[in-house]
């Protein structure tokens, strides 16, 4: 069974699309990790998706900035003012990919595309009658860019939040990196 793990690690693809040049993010986190990044990226995606759904705002604390964090307070009010609940089921991430890696103003900035799949609908809270979107397994690319100050250590916030249990917790330590922006990007045309 280790083998086989350690055979899927070997096989994933790379964390960085061609010709990024993570260098400068090293140069200043010489611990710096790109797959172990990517695991906070898919981990940081499934968790604020689900504070949206569950209209539970707990679920990504400590995951976004102070302006993402009321852009999402701002999505789960207009929900729950309309009685609607926005759903995203069988959501999952099939790649994460960082695209752009840059040193700026002393912070570590990373964009990552995530490439996911899942539905994607409002449903109405009185009669759960879906109002928006389509009970049909869909494939769409999110551009999330994650920023970190490595002057601050971010122990015992890794710490307090993998020692959670439930739902709010997190499976790893995400090293001071939190989401500064999210975009949709447009379809891409079928090969």
């Amino acid at each position: 069974m280790p083998q086989n793990i350690d055979q899927d690690v070997h096989h994933q693809p790379p964390a960085e699309a061609i010709g990024v040049d993570l260098s400068a993010i090293k140069a200043v986190d010489p611990q710096f990790d790109d797959c172990a990044f990517r695991t906070i990226a898919k981990e940081t995606f499934n968790m604020v998706r689900e504070a949206r759904s569950s209209q539970h705002l707990g679920e990504a604390f400590g995951l976004l900035s102070p302006t993402m964090q009321r852009e999402l307070t701002w999505h789960i009010d207009g929900d729950v003012a309309a009685h609607r609940h926005h759903l995203l089921p069988g959501l999952g991430v099939d790649e994460a990919t960082i695209v752009e890696a840059a040193v700026a103003g002393g912070r570590e900035v990373l964009d990552v595309r995530l490439d996911v799949a899942g539905e994607e609908l409002n449903r109405d809270d009185a009669t759960a009658a879906v109002i928006a979107g389509a009970e049909t397994v869909r494939h769409w690319s999110e551009l999330w860019r994650f920023e970190r100050d490595p002057s601050v250590d971010s122990s015992q916030t890794d710490r307090d939040h993998t020692l959670k249990f439930g739902d709010d917790g997190w499976l790893v330590a995400h090293r001071g990196w939190v989401v500064t922006q999210i975009e949709r990007l447009p379809a891409q045309p079928h090969r």
